[in-house]
């Protein structure tokens, strides 16, 4: 192998030095340099491919299937598009056709995957005109991205030989992997790497099939395994970056080295690696990002990030580490004004501000393109349109300068940036040529065949600015012929919906007729209605319109949601009709122990901080001696383990009675993800993912030390969907325990007839049946004071957009069947349109279980994933209290409804005529009902939702004998918290 390396790096040296007159070759040299190239491929030690290719390009430039070859080493060591590009247009300018031209093609597209369909069309030119094993795997890598069962099609059309080539092998891995999440089906995960092991015995001396099965263990957890393989891709290439890479980051997960024995070892591998390859712009981007985030090593990092930007200012490794430091100066800050309750605060104008100036700071740098421009721009148009004042002027200039970089950026920045310059600034017409020029240009690529994709969205957004532009300019029918032309190219913009029910209502105002207004406002409400249909990830403006709509034709919100639920049309067999919802009159409360912190609750409540010492609370119980314990997960990832098993359970004492604990002690340790926990019969039962376990403190030390597997349970399988918490409840009065076991997917057929359900037991571990199926998820679980009924709380799938499926409460049926993975709420059959391949072809027993289904007692708003479901059987609270039910609601980002709040249900004990209520808001803090539209979320929700905007995440509830209520949060703010009525409590 030194032989090997040793004699490319030699002929790259004396390539290097060729002179003018020494460019001459023989073929005999060509045909070794591309082989040399391949085997840089094989190796995976792109850098020096790359300098290998740099050199013999220029004395070949004409050879295309060289330039194709050096455009793959561009393409290992992820460089840009525009590098791997020109190498493609200078085959192409010659000859249109040529196969290695469309290859080289294909790999500038695939360093962006939202280029995905075009890499996909290059290559499969490619492959058609001339069937190499290079351009097929391509083409499959393409396909990963955007169509996996074409690919597994396209597999199938391959000859024996063909399939058995390492690089159709590695990309047959690579898309399989990919396949378990479009095609919802985890069995992917193995067959890829059954694939790589394929690709081992075939080719031992490919590193691929080392390094990617070596990639997959390690994301899935599974350090052990993973070191192996990459041990053995370094002895076969100890000059790859990516595998040196992928070493240090297993290495540094591993639990069998101590932390400073893994710090020695990786260093050394470091050292090796830099003594094997001479310097390049990805090793000292690889070292930079190394000694940054793994060993934690600021001082060796900077010096190689300087080094870096002093050789490629303007590259693109240079400006992702600019972009880095960009993001986590701007993380820190949205962190800062989280903390700052009140957003007319000067300090928090004043992060604004400074948001607003690392923008401007990160925008002069010499970036690679423009697409970097989009993230600091959308931070300062965040910022911008938040101070207060608006600063109008700053704002329309900023807008002016994104303008020149429209077609580098994404299409909805744009847009956003223009609807802000038109609510704030007074230059609404200037705004509306802005808007037609951009349709313009838009319409020339499109004709020029420069557009990449379909223009209809873009122009669809783009109209609508217009007409809100054109309507802001006091020319009200223009704009709104502009927006119905907008939503006739797309009706998937909430935003027009709006922009158009507001226009409806204009005309209603205006209207001198009562009949005419009448008319207008019906037609607002239909805009309204159409835009909530629209999945939205920011708040969706249609539903504080609707409510104030309903309001202004009414006189209040009484029976607003019957409203709703009949302009829906919800009065077939199948409906949805969300539960009535009740208002508390919830108003700010300080958080006790947590200053600058505001909760919302009914007049007469009080919160306080009980504890902040915990990590990932989640389910609480007391024990004989009135100590409260928690579950105690304390995670690396949200939703993974940290390694070793560092999950507890802790004790909380409260011996003086304040509300505060006195201290915090581990009663169990050496879990891996424990959720639930309970007491019986002065024993402590766990529920981790694997296993619950029954566990006794002999000694009376508070530490349980004596433990025993009670009963096995479904446990982390590694699937990209997967539920593995599971909530106790036991029936004392039946010797009984009931417990939850989730879903394996988000909607899917189960080959675990025990997943998806609610489990029944005997105490003594006897007599395990399924109690109830067809449930998701049904973490919250809670026997009822007066009946002994078992409720369940259930969270629904992901995938029909804000507001369905809904959530539900309802007490369970033995031997009842809810609905999953084939319907919800009456009968109401699941959108399979995102699941067709796990779900389809239905079945006549899916059919009858549908009809003979289960339909919940109580609806709530959809994603508001409920964890704990508590009645509440004491009297400190008011009479209306008792037997109620508390719902801890752990999300919101994905629905119309805010959500991470408690509600409180209201309902007969068979679950009848039942109402709920917002009991506690307040850990959103850009939700309409608490900020309106304004703010750091606004339009640019759109691209993601942002968790430094909550600052608590409810998920489990008790209380104790005084009838205090308590809560953890899990996430963000890690903490319990207790919540008191003073004896002066008015009724809700």
């Amino acid at each position: 192998m030194k032989s090997l390396i040793g004699s490319l790096i030699g002929l790259m040296l004396s390539v290097s030095i060729c002179t003018a007159s020494e460019t001459e070759h023989s073929p005999q040299e060509l045909k070794a340099a591309k082989a040399q190239l391949r085997e840089h491929n094989r190796l995976w030690t792109f850098e020096a491919g790359a300098i290998l290719g740099r050199e013999w390009t220029s004395r070949a430039p004409e050879d295309a299937e060289l330039r194709a070859l050096y455009a793959r080493q561009l393409h290992g060591q992820l460089y840009g598009h525009r590098e791997i590009q020109e190498q493609a247009d200078a085959i192409l300018e010659r000859e249109p056709d040529n196969p290695w031209g469309l290859y080289a093609q294909a790999l500038a597209f695939l360093t962006e995957w939202q280029y995905s369909d075009e890499a996909a069309e290059s290559s499969l030119r490619a492959w058609r005109l001339r069937p190499q094993p290079e351009f097929a795997a391509a083409y499959l890598q393409a396909l990963r991205f955007r169509n996996a069962e074409a690919g597994m099609a396209f597999l199938d059309s391959l000859d024996a030989a063909t399939l058995q080539h390492p690089e159709i092998l590695h990309a047959r891995a690579e898309l399989e992997y990919r396949a378990q999440y479009p095609l919802e089906d985890p069995a992917y995960a193995d067959t890829s790497l059954a694939t790589l092991a394929t690709l081992r015995t075939h080719w031992p001396d490919h590193v691929s099939g080392y390094l990617s099965a070596a990639q997959q263990l390690h994301r899935s957890d599974k350090p052990q395994e993973a070191l192996s393989l990459i041990e053995e891709a370094i002895r076969l290439s100890p000059s790859s970056a990516d595998v040196r890479y992928l070493h240090w980051q297993i290495l540094n997960k591993t639990d069998q080295l101590p932390a400073d024995e893994r710090r020695t070892a990786i260093e050394a591998s470091i050292a090796a690696y830099r003594q094997a390859v001479p310097e390049t712009i990805r090793g000292l981007a690889l070292l930079t990002t190394a000694y940054r985030n793994v060993l934690e090593d600021e001082e060796q990092a900077a010096a190689f990030e300087a080094k870096l930007l002093a050789r490629a200012p303007a590259g693109r490794h240079a400006s992702q580490i600019h972009q880095e430091k960009f993001e986590r100066e701007y993380r820190r800050l949205q962190s800062e004004l989280e903390r700052i309750v009140r957003r007319d605060a000067p300090e928090y104008q004043n992060r604004l501000r400074l948001i607003c100036d690392a923008a401007y700071r990160f925008l002069e740098k010499p970036l690679y393109d423009d697409s970097f421009r989009d993230r600091p721009y959308r931070a300062l148009f965040s910022a911008l349109s938040a101070m207060n004042p608006v600063p109008a002027e700053e704002l329309a200039e900023a807008v002016r300068d994104l303008i020149q970089y429209e077609q580098s950026i994404f299409p909805y920045l744009t847009y956003s940036a223009l609807i802000l310059m038109i609510d704030h600034t007074p230059y609404a017409e200037e705004a509306a040529a802005i808007a037609r020029n951009v349709i313009q240009t838009t319409l020339d690529r499109a004709e020029e065949e420069a557009w990449e994709e379909r223009p209809d969205y873009y122009l669809g957004l783009v109209h609508d600015a217009l007409g809100w532009a054109l309507y802001k300019a006091g020319r009200v029918e223009e704009g709104r012929n502009e927006i119905e032309r907008a939503l006739k190219f797309s009706q998937s913009n909430t935003r027009a919906h709006y922009h158009l029910g507001q226009m409806f209502e204009h005309m209603a105002t205006a209207a001198e007729a009562r009949d005419a207004a009448d008319i207008w406002l019906d037609k607002a409400a239909d805009a309204y209605l159409a835009g909530l249909e629209v999945r939205s990830w920011g708040p969706n403006p249609c539903q504080a319109a609707l409510a104030a709509l309903y309001e202004r034709r009414h006189g209040s919100r009484e029976g607003f949601d019957e409203y709703l639920a009949t302009l829906r049309g919800e009065d077939t067999p199948s409906q949805i009709r969300l539960t009535p919802k009740i208002d508390l009159h919830l108003e700010p409360t300080p958080v006790e122990g947590l200053p600058d912190r505001m909760l919302n609750l009914p007049p007469g409540f009080k919160v306080k901080l009980f504890s902040d010492q915990v990590d990932k609370a989640r389910f609480m119980a007391w024990d004989d001696h009135g100590v409260l314990h928690v579950a105690n997960m304390k995670p690396q990832h949200t939703w993974a383990p940290v390694p070793g098993r560092q999950g507890t359970v802790l004790a909380l004492p409260d011996k003086d009675g304040d509300g505060r604990a006195d201290t915090v002690y581990k009663a169990v340790d050496d879990l891996n993800w424990p959720h639930s926990i309970a007491f019986y019969q002065g024993a402590l039962f766990v529920a981790d993912d694997d296993a619950i376990y029954r566990l006794e403190d002999r000694d009376a030390d508070g530490f349980y030390e004596e433990r025993t597997v009670f009963a096995e349970v479904p446990g982390f399988m590694g699937r990209p969907v997967e539920h593995v918490t599971h909530t106790l409840v036991f029936d004392e009065a039946n010797d009984k325990l009931y417990f939850h076991i989730g879903s394996g997917c988000d909607v899917c057929r189960e080959d675990d007839p025990e997943r998806s359900t609610v489990m029944q037991i005997n105490t003594d571990g006897t007599g395990r049946r399924i109690f109830a199926a067809g449930l998701r998820n049904a973490i919250g679980l809670a026997l009822h004071p007066t009946t002994g009924e078992l409720w369940a709380a259930n969270t629904g799938h992901d995938r029909e957009g804000p507001d369905r499926p809904p959530e539900w409460i309802t007490p369970l049926r033995d031997s009842g069947f809810y609905g999953w993975p084939f319907a919800y709420a009456d009968k109401v059959w699941t959108d399979f349109s995102s699941y067709g391949r796990s779900i389809l072809p239905l079945t006549a027993a899916d059919s009858l279980l549908v009809a003979n289904m289960e339909s919940p007692a109580v609806l709530i708003p959809a994603h508001l994933a409920p964890m704990a479901l508590h009645f509440y059987t004491h009297d400190q609270f008011p009479p209306q209290y008792k037997h109620a039910a508390f719902v801890a609601c752990r999300a919101g980002a994905l629905g119309n409804d805010p959500g991470y709040k408690v509600m409180v249900l209201f309902a007969e004990p068979d679950g009848s005529n039942a109402r709920v209520a917002d009991f506690l808001t307040g850990f959103r803090l850009d939700s309409d009902e608490d900020n309106g539209d304004s703010g750091l979320s606004g339009l640019f929700g759109f691209f993601s939702f942002s968790s430094a905007n909550v600052w608590g995440k409810p998920v489990g509830l008790t209380t104790d004998e005084a009838g205090h209520l308590y809560l953890t949060s899990d996430e963000n703010t890690q903490a319990i918290f207790r919540i008191e009525a003073s004896p002066q409590n008015p009724q809700p």
